[in-house]
């Protein structure tokens, strides 16, 4: 008798874990989960951070040179970005350029895509 009782305890016990296991499994399949919203949240500051940086490089180039048009800056080698953003990361050694004056994402990534257009529509 006492055998069908642990039967019964361990089949309760299995069917709560299964439960808890396939929210856990529902919560992760989400497009909302909180690491793809932590890592849309870095990408967007640091293209943020890396456009206002050009800016303030070619600003600062204007005010030196009259002549100088940062529309005319295009730009698709590494070192020669790194002369308007400093700090430009490895990471978007193929994923960025200065075109006209402005940084532009090329890399195919479809979730960077998207949030490179949420950043565009923001302004």
């Amino acid at each position: 008798m006492n055998k069908k009782g642990v039967s019964l305890i361990v089949l309760a016990i299995t069917i709560i874990v299964t439960i808890i296991l396939a929210g856990i499994v529902i919560l992760n399949l989400k497009e909302d989960n909180s690491i793809q919203e932590a890592d849309k949240v870095v990408f967007q500051t640091e293209v943020t951070e890396m456009s206002k940086e050009l800016s303030l490089s070619l600003s600062a180039m204007e005010l030196e040179d009259e002549t100088f048009d940062r529309y005319l800056v295009n730009e698709i080698q590494v070192n020669k970005i790194r002369l308007y953003i400093k700090k430009f990361p490895t990471k978007y050694e193929n994923v960025f350029v200065i075109e006209k004056g402005k940084l532009k994402y090329v890399g195919t990534d479809s979730l960077e895509t998207e949030w490179i257009k949420e950043i565009e529509n923001s302004y």
